[in-house]
């Protein structure tokens, strides 16, 4: 670890992009430290599907039919071993990962997965029994690596630190609600929040609520159901607010707050495209189409949004 002395660097770490790819070359096993470190930069297999629509053409709508076609037979023959596994998986009907991805093809994901070589070989039993969140995150071999805040000996001292906390963060959460409830006898905008965040919540959980589509959140609980459930001291609660966007409110939930963040040690981060992207990606077509010796193709950028951010699950 590469530790600095100067008071205004965060938790006594410098960022300094060198010291953190030296640090996963020693101790993260993939062979793409540069390629996962870069916003800039194409990676080998989209390199290859920039070439390969660029061949295609007006031709590629097509060619992408056939190959789903070609997926969706295999998922076809493939459903009496996806049944299989999630039998054996003995979850209840309440488990976060049934909740979160309960259409998730196992079988055909852990298919694709060595079939493609990709560098995550613990996706398909993290879609099966849930990804962890809390504690030492493993390294996946698809993110940007990061130099870890903490060690592992100390990261583990302060998560049962936080665990200790757990009852006075449920005090908390409660003083803090009860609070807003009597606010809201005399606001009519903190009562207006308040059942924003109740109504988002139940659609959440409750299927009559949800337009024809399944739970993604386990339905809402008590104190007393919580501490008889999971036991008392055993939990830890998030508060939730709701921000008002143009066109709609968003729940969301402070995992700072709770300490939640502070409970996971990360040693990847994501790395999201920065302004220059669009003009590298022309770049890479315009190259395809001069090797082909043909006309540079019109490109547009899109910008879509998922409708319901992290919990909407494809």
């Amino acid at each position: 670890m590469y530790r600095t002395t100067t008071p205004e660097t965060k938790k006594g770490f410098t960022d300094v992009w060198e010291k953190h790819l030296a640090f996963a070359k020693l101790h993260v096993r993939s062979p793409d430290f540069e390629a996962r470190g870069s916003t800039t930069h194409a990676t080998e297999d989209l390199l290859a599907a920039i070439d390969k629509s660029v061949e295609l053409g007006a031709a590629a709508k097509e060619w992408r039919g056939v190959r789903a076609g070609a997926l969706k037979k295999m998922a076809k023959r493939l459903r009496p071993l996806n049944a299989e596994i999630k039998r054996l998986a003995a979850r209840p009907d309440d488990h976060p990962a049934v909740k979160a991805a309960p259409l998730a093809h196992i079988a055909l994901l852990a298919c694709l997965t060595e079939a493609t070589g990709w560098p995550d070989k613990w996706l398909p039993y993290n879609m099966l029994y849930g990804f962890n969140v809390v504690g030492n995150v493993p390294d996946s071999g698809i993110f940007r690596p990061i130099l870890p805040d903490i060690s592992e000996t100390e990261h583990l001292v302060l998560v049962k630190a936080i665990a200790a906390t757990n009852q006075r963060q449920v005090d908390f959460v409660t003083t803090r609600l009860r609070r807003q409830a009597v606010l809201a006898a005399s606001d009519p905008d903190v009562q207006r929040d308040l059942d924003s965040v109740f109504n988002i919540s139940q659609k959440e959980w409750d299927p009559d609520h949800t337009k024809g589509g399944l739970p993604t959140m386990s339905v809402g609980r008590t104190e007393a159901q919580m501490n008889k459930d999971v036991g008392y001291g055993k939990w830890r609660p998030m508060l939730r607010f709701v921000v008002h966007q143009e066109r709609k409110d968003r729940v969301i939930d402070d995992a700072k707050q709770s300490r939640t963040n502070e409970s996971a040690r990360l040693v990847e981060t994501v790395t999201l495209p920065s302004f220059e992207w669009g003009a590298v990606f022309a770049g890479h077509v315009a190259r395809a189409a001069a090797r082909r010796q043909i006309e540079m193709p019109a490109l547009c950028i899109g910008l879509d949004d998922m409708s319901r951010a992290y919990r909407q699950v494809l």
